[in-house]
């Protein structure tokens, strides 16, 4: 209601129209409103494209109060307007916006000062991003990494579960021993986890806009390989701990659900209460997301503003999210370690407990 200026109608009655409550232009003010309560990502408003018709009946200061959060596009879905149009003189005052802005976003304005405003939109400083860009851009690859995570971890589950009857046989007729046998179960599974790493790092690597270098691109394929192997072998571990996997599953959403909310995204890490942020430092999937961002951003002197922010992307990090420089290495190291311990858990599991019941 702010954003369109109708705070101080707040406890009005919209009324009927023509006749009582809000008049036409505050009417259609409300209507953009919400439509903006949802937070949605974009609001096509094609109208104002083809005509002035969305800030019909409005005055200049009314259409001014629309227009003010709106984004034009020009044909091909290109951004020209956002906010501010560079190369263009100011709009006159008493002009109504929505007509000033078809004047002068045309091809043949375009032609008269010999730029593309296209062009001039992306090479301006709004363009150049902004914290809520980067906030998406991380929730993007945290998703994605906790999704396919727990995907392998329920997907493995399963069979471990019913190869484990069979072990049982085997064993105690002499035939299987344990530590081969665990340790032919995870090399089977890294086949499988190198070919999704390499799938997932090369379809979403290339959609996002990292820095496109060899060094940069193999450090995600390691960190996607560490995270979708830990993910597996933790899996695998929680069967070898239990006496099935209906009971497996129960437990591992228990450590999900906490690896989710205390891996410094859904609660950055200067956010977590003192007394949780121990279980911080012991979540696989915060060290995934921390080496992640570092490998990719934590060199950034991209410039962004955001709110209450301003500055670069590596400042960003490290004042909003707490990831401090450097830790890549570290990140790839404590992540090798969670891979080692939930494999050794799992092996060990397999040779010392036995839920056969006879």
């Amino acid at each position: 209601m702010r954003l369109v200026e109708l705070d101080s109608l707040r406890l009005a009655l919209v009324g009927l129209p023509g006749s009582s409550g809000l008049s036409t232009e505050q009417r259609k003010r409300l209507t953009i409103a919400v439509e903006l309560v949802a937070n949605p990502s974009i609001i096509f408003m094609d109208e104002l494209v083809a005509n002035p018709s969305i800030t019909s009946w409005l005055d200049a200061r009314a259409a001014a109060i629309v227009l003010r959060t709106l984004l034009l596009m020009k044909r091909g879905g290109r951004v020209i307007y956002g906010g501010t149009l560079e190369g263009i003189p100011p709009i006159p005052d008493g002009f109504n916006p929505a007509t000033w802005m078809l004047e002068v976003t045309t091809s043949a304005a375009e032609h008269r000062i010999g730029q593309d405003f296209a062009e001039i939109y992306v090479n301006s400083a709004q363009y150049r991003g902004t914290t809520q860009d980067l906030t998406v851009l991380l929730g993007a690859l945290y998703a994605a990494c906790l999704f396919l995570g727990i995907s392998n971890s329920s997907s493995v589950q399963p069979v471990v579960s019913i190869e484990r009857t069979v072990f049982y046989k085997e064993k105690a007729a002499g035939t299987f021993s344990a530590f081969p046998y665990a340790f032919a179960q995870g090399l089977v599974e890294l086949l499988y986890i190198a070919t999704q790493t390499l799938l997932f790092g090369f379809i979403t690597f290339f959609m996002i806009n990292f820095d496109r270098t060899i060094g940069k691109f193999l450090l995600y394929l390691v960190f996607m390989f560490l995270t979708f192997t830990y993910f597996t072998f933790y899996g695998m571990m929680a069967v070898g701990l239990t006496p099935n996997a209906t009971l497996a599953a129960v437990i591992s959403f228990a450590f999900y659900s906490l690896w989710n909310l205390l891996s410094g995204f859904l609660l950055p890490k200067p956010s977590i209460p003192g007394w949780w942020i121990w279980f911080y430092y012991i979540s696989p999937v915060a060290w995934t997301l921390r080496g992640i961002v570092n490998s990719q951003l934590g060199d950034s002197e991209d410039h962004i503003v955001g709110p209450g922010f301003e500055g670069t992307v590596k400042e960003f990090l490290e004042t909003s999210l707490g990831f401090g420089p450097g830790m890549v290495g570290v990140g790839v190291a404590v992540l090798a370690a969670f891979v080692i311990f939930f494999f050794g858990i799992f092996a060990i599991s397999v040779r010392k407990l036995n839920f056969q019941r006879r």
